[in-house]
């Protein structure tokens, strides 16, 4: 189990994501915290390092994996996704609001201990993964938003309208919220609805 649990190669040795923007940002930002403790590396070193050194990481993985993949198969313990991958710097936020009785009122917002309808789905972790995903894909965040506005008819007969809006922000660095600072959310996604024509 524990040999099985050591990640793969399938994203380690796909240059392609090695280039991707996320990714080289964070070789950027590795770097320059490196050169700041006295290493003297840039981006393009440390990735030709963590290349050559993940290289053989995975020649010795795939080695000490081989006699257990049966075992791995028949079990039904493949595991398909990373767990460890850098974080998410610029996340989103889920906000559901409703028009009731003349104002937008705001009945969701992601982890939320007030704004709490829809909670015990959209906070759910799978769930939480998608809202991530539709951050980067405009089809994932719109079947999302049309699944919650059926529901929003449903759950508030008085009210006229909804929408969906997907709130991005940049993470603050922890010297930033020591001092305080409070995020800044943008629009990144939003997705309206007349309620009236859904029921």
């Amino acid at each position: 189990m524990l040999v099985l649990s050591l990640p793969k190669g399938t994203k380690l040795a796909d240059r392609r994501r090695w280039r991707s923007q996320r990714t080289q940002r964070e070789f950027q930002l590795w770097a320059k915290r490196l050169h700041g403790w006295g290493v003297d590396t840039d981006a393009a070193k440390l990735e030709t390092k963590l290349w050559s050194a993940s290289q053989r990481y995975l020649t010795i993985q795939r080695a000490l994996a081989a006699p257990f993949l049966g075992y791995d198969r028949a079990g039904g313990m493949v595991q398909g996704w990373g767990m460890f991958r850098s974080p998410q710097r610029r996340p989103g936020v889920l906000r559901i609001e409703v028009f009731e009785a003349h104002h937008w009122q705001t009945v969701y917002l992601s982890r939320s201990a007030e704004h709490t309808y829809l909670a015990s789905e959209l906070d759910h972790n799978r769930i939480r993964k998608l809202v991530g995903r539709s951050a980067r894909n405009g089809h994932i965040f719109n079947d999302l938003a049309q699944w919650i506005v059926k529901r929003t008819a449903n759950d508030f007969p008085r009210a006229r309208k909804a929408r969906v809006t997907l709130e991005r922000f940049d993470s603050l660095a922890r010297a930033d919220r020591l001092l305080g600072k409070k995020r800044k959310l943008v629009v990144g996604r939003r997705f309206r609805a007349n309620l009236e024509a859904l029921r």
